[in-house]
């Protein structure tokens, strides 16, 4: 039996009896949940928004911050034990002798029975160290420059594409040309033709209700009527969409193109910035198949300690740099230097590069590796986790704008008017030739 302060304790569980075993009781008993204030050490380290200690470490788990370091207090009420920080200076990496620094090498030497930051799993780490059940996902993004509002001076020209524009002004000439022919026609032709029924009477009384019909340099017969019809629609549904347009351009804010994804980091002129010593470095940029491989050429390494500064971040928050990492390390680092209620300095993009999981990692064959992971299981499931990280991860600073940018109005979407405008002139030539016709032969 485990009776919680680390030691076994042996116990009459079954007897044999003639070559039968006579089981009294479960042969592996349940492990305990109560600790009975034995003390448990943490290997950890200066991480914003994850686990920030104080005084070196000395004042524990009281005195730090991060939403791992709240997991690890509701772990601790539970579990009733008594937690030691053990600081180290990094994740932990293996040099060429096998041997590993940071919190893997602390817990490999077993001198801290957890680490509870936010590990990405890999082979190697695996054969030195436990990994417990996932805790979340941290993405892999690219934070840079925050979009900057576009002064526009000519916007109410720019509602339109170049193409639409010179379609309406091409348009509006062939319609000038086309009703001055049609006038100087009529003036010369008898326009008392028989083709004006009653019917056509009274279509044409209908059409005084568009178009203006008091001056002498207007159409009066049924083709001119017909064109100057159509060219007034067309105006009308141009003047519909452009204003249309105006209220659309005028609600969403311009911005500056933000980088997104993969493909607008490689597009821009922006240099990458990516910490040395992290798996981002060694699949993505070294490796030929690694997305970020075509961009290798622009990259800059920096170390952990560099990306907590502001002289690192400035070059961020200028446009000279992305930052390519996990959400954690890049976010929680960022808000640091973010001031609540002014604008925004980054920016997050949209498209994840890469999602990993975040784990704890344990001493091997430790024995409270299931006790912890039992609860951060239990927590998961209840979304207790996720809920914590939404403390950390809010934004301080003002919430930025939708980065949606609507485009000029093509031709494609505008055609239909251009359809009616040329279906009408056709028409009104047809018409105009029949009557000119039918008059020379009364």
């Amino acid at each position: 039996m485990a009776p919680g302060d680390g030691s076994w304790i042996l116990s009459v569980a079954g007897r044999w009896f003639y070559g039968n075993l006579s089981i009294s009781r479960p042969l592996w008993p349940r492990p305990s949940f109560d600790f009975q204030n034995r003390t448990i050490r943490l290997t950890c380290l200066q991480k914003p928004t994850v686990f920030e200690y104080k005084d070196g470490g000395r004042g524990g788990l009281d005195e730090s911050v991060g939403y791992a370091n709240d997991l690890m207090l509701i772990a601790r009420r539970h579990l009733n034990f008594t937690d030691v920080l053990v600081p180290s200076d990094g994740f932990g990496n293996k040099d060429r002798n096998g041997k590993w620094d940071g919190m893997i090498g602390v817990l490999q030497r077993k001198e801290a029975d957890i680490s509870p930051l936010d590990f990405t799993p890999s082979y190697d780490r695996s054969e030195v160290v436990e990994f417990g059940y996932p805790i979340g996902e941290d993405i892999i993004l690219i934070l840079s420059k925050a979009p900057v509002k576009i002064t526009r001076p000519f916007l109410l020209l720019q509602i339109f594409s170049l193409q639409v524009w010179a379609c309406i002004i091409g348009s509006a000439l062939v319609l000038g040309v086309t009703l001055e022919i049609l006038v100087k026609i009529e003036s010369t032709v008898n326009h008392k033709s028989s083709l004006k029924t009653l019917f056509m009477k009274q279509v044409e009384n209908s059409l005084k209700i568009f178009v203006y019909q008091g001056s002498d340099y207007w159409p009066t017969g049924v083709a001119g009527r017909l064109a100057s019809v159509c060219g007034f629609l067309v105006a009308l549904v141009v003047c519909s969409l452009y204003t249309g347009s105006i209220t659309a351009f005028f609600a969403i804010p311009f911005r500056s193109k933000p980088i997104d994804s993969v493909d607008d980091l490689l597009r821009s002129s922006v240099r990458l910035a990516i910490r040395s010593k992290t798996n981002t470095y060694s699949t993505m940029v070294l490796d030929e198949n690694g997305i970020l491989y075509k961009g290798r050429d622009r990259v800059s390494l920096f170390s952990g300690t560099e990306i907590s500064t502001w002289e690192f971040f400035r070059i961020i928050a200028d446009g000279t740099f992305a930052l390519v990492d996990v959400y954690s390390s890049a976010v929680g680092s960022a808000n640091s230097f973010e001031k609540r209620n002014e604008k925004c300095k980054f920016y997050i993009g949209k498209e994840a590069v890469r999602t990993d999981a975040d784990v704890f990692a344990f001493m091997k064959n430790s024995p409270v590796f299931y006790q912890f992971d039992n609860i951060m299981q239990w927590l998961r499931y209840f979304g207790i986790i996720e809920h914590t990280k939404k403390r950390y991860y809010s934004a301080a600073c003002e919430v930025k704008d939708s980065s949606d940018v609507i485009k000029p109005m093509s031709v494609i979407q505008v055609q239909g008017s251009f359809y009616i405008l040329g279906i009408g002139l056709l028409v009104g030539f047809f018409i105009f030739l029949v009557e000119i016709m039918w008059s020379k032969v009364l």
